[in-house]
């Protein structure tokens, strides 16, 4: 076989690692397909919903996200709730929406448009949902937030994607990535002043100073004649 592949003795480990090299650029290639913002999303009670939005975003172009829903088991009557927080976003429907889409609904959430539907879900078998958005011509940083609902309970599952949307371009932020102009939480600062037991502030971290204390002079003596209490003797000739 070696032979007939024409590899010579020693390379066949190199040949494998060749091979499955290129079956890993495949496969990252296939989850990349079609682009778009991190699919990620959230789980639970054995049902996942996750959102992403259909890069590249052009200024004042219409926004698609996709939404995608899986269960582990047959389930009727879910319920999906898209909506952001955005100055004035729009939604179009619920006419175009997917045949599988009961009950849509499109209301007003503020400034913006909410949406609502119904759908059922297979086991294992990926749902999925395409809804556009469209933004108003001023700048802002919006998220966009998709809650699943399964009965009897009001939601289980939630996901969302922020978008910073601008003249100057327009990005997209998955779930879990940090956003611009936001920092990281200061570490915790040691107390700006220190009260002493007197009620005086001292300044932190002036270390606390030592207590310095006024001279003391003492006044001038002058020398005063004492006359003693007992008269020295005085002695007297020998008779």
């Amino acid at each position: 076989m070696e032979n007939f592949l024409c590899i010579p003795k020693g390379g066949i480990m190199k040949t494998r690692f060749l091979i499955v090299l290129t079956f890993v650029m495949i496969s990252l290639a296939a989850c990349s397909q079609g682009g778009g913002s991190s699919g990620r999303g959230d789980c639970a009670d054995g049902v996942c919903v996750a959102l992403r939005v259909v890069e590249p975003v052009q200024f004042n172009a219409p926004v698609v996200v996709m939404i995608t829903v899986t269960s582990d088991q047959d389930r009727s009557d879910l319920g999906l709730t898209l909506f952001t927080d955005g100055v004035q976003v729009t939604i179009n429907g619920p006419q175009g929406w997917e045949n599988n889409a009961r009950k849509g609904l499109v209301y007003k959430n503020g400034p913006s448009n909410g949406a609502d539907w119904f759908f059922d879900a297979k086991a294992n078998v990926p749902v999925r949902f395409t809804r556009v958005l469209h933004f108003s011509e001023k700048d802002q940083l919006t998220q966009i937030d998709v809650v699943l609902h399964v009965p009897p309970r009001s939601w289980v599952a939630s996901a969302h994607a922020t978008i910073k949307y601008s003249r100057e371009g327009v990005r997209v932020y998955g779930m879990g990535t940090p956003l611009p102009g936001l920092r990281t939480p200061a570490p915790e600062t040691l107390p700006a002043w220190i009260i002493r037991p007197d009620g005086t502030r001292i300044p932190y971290p002036t270390l606390l100073p030592t207590p310095t204390f006024a001279p003391r002079t003492r006044p001038a003596r002058t020398p005063t004649n004492v006359t003693p209490r007992i008269p020295t003797p005085t002695r007297r000739p020998y008779p």
